[in-house]
């Protein structure tokens, strides 16, 4: 737990923290799958101050790597947003293509219709 707390922590490039060695034992357990950020400050005793610089979105990419993770962040968000407008557009075309589909199954079962009744006529 404390290793997953230091990882955290550098992200926001804090250096000094006061830990609470009971909360560690208490989340000890778990899976480090499962930590959320509220597991790890709820570790940490002077919360308020950690807080602080954890809130403050001009600190999140100050840590060591922080272009790295900033420019991964910006990447991501783009990606979603292309996928986004483009899942949008794809839909929408979807949609045209289905009335276009289906004006043309009404033209062929008219002319089909048309069609019977001249032979119908015819007879």
């Amino acid at each position: 737990m404390l290793k997953e707390i230091e990882k955290y922590l550098q992200k926001f490039n804090i250096t000094f923290v006061y830990v609470i060695a009971e909360k560690l034992v208490e989340y000890g357990d778990q899976d480090p799958e499962r930590y959320y950020e509220e597991d790890f400050l709820a570790c940490i005793s002077n919360r308020e101050k950690v807080l602080e610089i954890v809130r403050d979105p001009t600190m999140k990419f100050k840590g060591p790597g922080g272009h790295e993770m900033a420019a991964t962040m910006i990447q991501k968000l783009w990606k979603g947003y292309r996928s986004s407008s483009n899942f949008k557009q794809l839909k929408f075309l979807m949609q045209k293509a289905t009335i276009i589909q289906r004006r043309f199954r009404l033209y062929q079962l008219k002319a089909k219709t048309s069609q019977k009744l001249k032979d119908l006529r015819k007879e």
